[in-house]
């Protein structure tokens, strides 16, 4: 039972990435996702990996300095939060996090379920129909074909949730391969449909 009580907490930690996908980066959706972390980390496992790697808390501590630096030169900006934000989600947060096999079970629903709202809205841009959330961005010059943005209107964040199920499908131990093999096509599909050649580049 404790067990499971546990593992909810990390579907907590789930919602919490969702929520900050859907909407962004804001003081509000990092004060959640932080409140959603508090029950699953640990300051001793912290400890425990920057004693692995004792020159990683040089680089944290100027992270922290240069942080405040720009922060007091230029203000607490949107492109400030979205950048530091997920720098130090990064850095700090996940370093801390007690089972990472837990945290990456729950991030793979979230990667999962953010995917399906994707390729659903390139799919149905690509037959046409339009959608309150995106829009077909025009065809660049020397291109054949439009970049599609997603659920979030953008061909690269398109292109790397794609990149990142990806990863997750090839190690899922799927009981039937033909399921794998129509998935792993789905996500190659929306590559395209994302439009983004760096993308195409990783994928092949």
């Amino acid at each position: 039972m404790q067990d499971k009580i546990r593992y909810h907490k990390y579907w907590l930690f789930s919602i919490a990435i969702l929520i900050l996908q859907l909407i962004g980066y804001t003081p509000i959706t990092l004060g959640i996702l932080a409140i959603a972390i508090l029950p699953i980390a640990s300051i001793n496992e912290f400890i425990d990996k920057i004693k692995l790697v004792p020159l990683f808390i040089i680089f944290l501590l100027l992270s922290i300095v240069i942080g405040i630096y720009f922060s007091l030169i230029n203000g607490l900006k949107i492109w400030n939060i979205m950048y530091w934000g997920q720098f130090y989600f990064l850095a700090f947060i996940l370093l801390s996090i007690k089972n990472k096999h837990n945290a990456i079970q729950a991030l793979k629903v979230c990667t999962y379920i953010i995917f399906f709202l994707d390729i659903m809205t390139n799919l149905l841009l690509w037959y046409g129909i339009n959608v309150p959330w995106a829009e077909v961005t025009a065809i660049r010059p020397g291109e054949s074909i439009p970049r599609l943005g997603g659920f979030k209107n953008s061909a690269l964040y398109s292109g790397s949730i794609t990149f990142i199920t990806f990863c997750f499908i090839i190690q899922e131990r799927i009981k039937h391969p033909i399921s794998k093999i129509v998935i792993i096509l789905f996500v190659i599909l929306n590559t395209l449909l994302s439009g983004s050649y760096r993308y195409f580049i990783i994928v092949a």
